[in-house]
């Protein structure tokens, strides 16, 4: 036997959705929730109102019925009873026969056959005032019942005399009679009143957010230096027109290093396929006087230089998409760095190796090569013709050094000479055909990595002096 679906509602029926927009919905809640509680304390009221006047007549009633009482007891008791605020009062003798009684029910019978011990009080209701409990629906039918009826015991010298004092709850009655109603017509206005207010005042909380959309609207591709009009207000909505223009600030700026890069990487581009070009159309213009061993490096050095290009733009792609993806293994670093170094046989050019440290790490071995060998060229085409390499770990970072005596990096250059395609004036330069991505590159593999890369000031070194720290737990030195 299956099992009832619950969430499933019964044909023709539609679950109640709430109306469309912030301003109508919280104007809907606020109805209900004010309607709840109005009715709620509509009924609280009441219940306290008939209460308090309830207990108010038992406090007459209790009293009055004492103090006759007290005169039955001291014998100064008349045959006439007064009657106190309203209230109508009998003594009866212990025969059941009424001795006195207030002028209103002067000559009727025992309100009530209940007897109760001397010194005892006892409250109770009755419907109509005669022993049988019983209100006349005809002509003669009393508005003032239903009664509240306090019996009393006296003692006497023949026995013990019941006194029941009568007070009407008919003006209990009446008063809550005319409370309902006017809390019947008092709670719909409050309940308006409520709506309208609420609905006025999210409506005013809401009118910048309007202007926010039909500003954001605006904003284009073609006019991402627009901007949200920020409110004078300190609240949350000051806060999103601030989030939103932050967000415009970082995608315009996002936007504008696009571009630039596209346009960069396109005049970078330009440069081989354009030499490509021309020599192609050389050798096909003079195939018998083309020099073809010559030719052919020449292609393959503008071949080279644009498979350079193609890979250092494609990881720098990767790591603007975060795919930037890393095979770590377990190498040394100081091993590798004694590599590219070695490999890199510039006349004029000598390295300094004495601070390689055998450093063990678990990274990306590829990507540590091609970082030790774009700092390791930075430093050949800018140095005058010393470079100082060193390795290490300190405070659980391994880092790698790589420094020069060339003419140094200016302090307001140090953070654009890891943009693309930035390079320093021609007096920085020692060697040509950079790209412009090396230090961009080095950089993606360092953040990818985990790590950070900072030029420094290091008195032991006359020039450029370029930091790489990357947390490497369990990382090792050794000698």
């Amino acid at each position: 036997m299956s099992g009832i679906d619950s969430s499933r509602t019964a044909p023709g029926m539609r679950r109640p959705t709430l109306p469309k927009g912030v301003r109508a919905q919280a104007t809907v809640l606020a109805t209900v929730v004010i309607t709840m509680a109005l009715v709620v304390g509509a009924v609280v009221f009441i219940a306290l109102t008939r209460a308090n006047l309830t207990r108010s007549l038992e406090t007459v009633v209790s009293s009055r019925s004492q103090d006759i009482a007290g005169l039955v007891v001291s014998g100064g008791l008349s045959r006439t009873i007064p009657s106190v605020r309203g209230t109508s009062a009998q003594v009866i003798d212990p025969s059941g026969t009424v001795i006195a009684s207030t002028l209103d029910i002067e000559g009727q019978q025992a309100v009530t056959a209940d007897t109760v011990p001397a010194g005892v009080l006892r409250l109770t209701e009755m419907a109509a005032l005669d022993a049988s409990g019983e209100q006349d629906a005809g002509e003669n039918h009393d508005e003032e019942a239903p009664y509240l009826v306090a019996i009393t015991g006296a003692a006497s010298g023949d026995g013990v005399y019941q006194v029941v004092v009568v007070g009407s709850l008919a003006s209990v009655n009446r008063a809550i009679a005319t409370l309902i109603p006017m809390l019947a017509v008092g709670i719909p206005l409050l309940v308006m009143v409520g709506a309208w207010m609420t609905w006025g005042l999210v409506g005013r909380s809401l009118r910048p957010v309007g202007k926010m959309i039909a500003q954001a609207e605006g904003i284009t591709l073609a006019k991402l230096d627009r901007r949200i009009d920020v409110p004078d207000s300190q609240d949350e909505i000051r806060h999103l027109a601030e989030t939103l223009n932050g967000m415009l600030d970082r995608l315009e700026s996002s936007v504008a290093r696009q571009r630039r890069f596209v346009s960069d990487a396109s005049h970078e581009l330009k440069s081989p396929v354009a030499s490509l070009l021309t020599m192609a159309e050389v050798a096909e213009s003079a195939r018998a006087q083309i020099e073809m061993k010559e030719f052919a490096g020449d292609v393959a050095g503008e071949a080279r230089r644009l498979a350079l290009l193609v890979e250092d733009l494609l990881i720098l792609s990767r790591a603007d998409e975060d795919h930037f993806q890393l095979d770590r293994t377990s190498f040394d670093l100081a091993e590798l760095v004694r590599e590219e170094a070695g490999s890199m046989a510039i006349a004029g050019v000598s390295f300094d190796l004495s601070g390689l440290a055998v450093t063990r790490v678990h990274m990306d071995r590829r990507r540590m090569r091609q970082l030790a060998r774009n700092l390791l060229d930075n430093a050949v085409r800018h140095t005058g013709g010393r470079v100082w390499v060193e390795t290490g770990v300190r405070d659980g970072f391994a880092y790698l050094l790589v420094a020069d005596d060339g003419p140094g990096i200016p302090q307001n250059r140090r953070e654009d000479i890891f943009d693309r395609f930035v390079r320093l004036d021609g007096a920085r330069s020692r060697i040509e055909g950079g790209t412009g991505l090396g230090l961009a590159v080095a950089k993606a593999i360092v953040e990818a990595h985990g790590g950070t890369v900072r030029v420094l000031d290091d008195d032991l070194f006359p020039g450029a002096v370029f930091r790489v720290d990357l947390p490497m737990s369990g990382a090792r030195q050794g000698t």
